[in-house]
């Protein structure tokens, strides 16, 4: 009984570790995805602001087009995000 006690108890430390390991890595992830696709995103809006000004077109049409391209952007960076993290935790370990 004992015995299984202590498996029981070893698996589920190992779950938690994992658990946690898992929720540090995704919170990483996304807060760097996020704040990277926010600096590429703000650099290519400043480039559509000037094509709206030349067509004439509103600040509505401004912040549309430019919000439309903010998936476009993050889909772009995520692999690079990934690869990062693969890296970094190699060398943690």
């Amino acid at each position: 009984m004992n015995a299984i006690y202590v498996l029981n108890n070893y698996i589920s430390m190992k779950k938690l570790i994992f658990t946690k390991f898992l929720k540090e890595l995704t919170k990483a992830f996304f807060l760097t995805g996020a704040s990277l696709s926010i600096i590429v995103w703000v650099i290519q809006s400043v480039n559509y602001l000037d094509l709206v000004i030349e067509d004439g077109h509103g600040l509505d049409i401004y912040f549309k087009y430019s919000l439309m391209n903010f998936p476009k952007i993050f889909s772009k960076i995520l692999p690079l995000i990934f690869f990062f993290y693969i890296i970094l935790q190699n060398i943690r370990i």
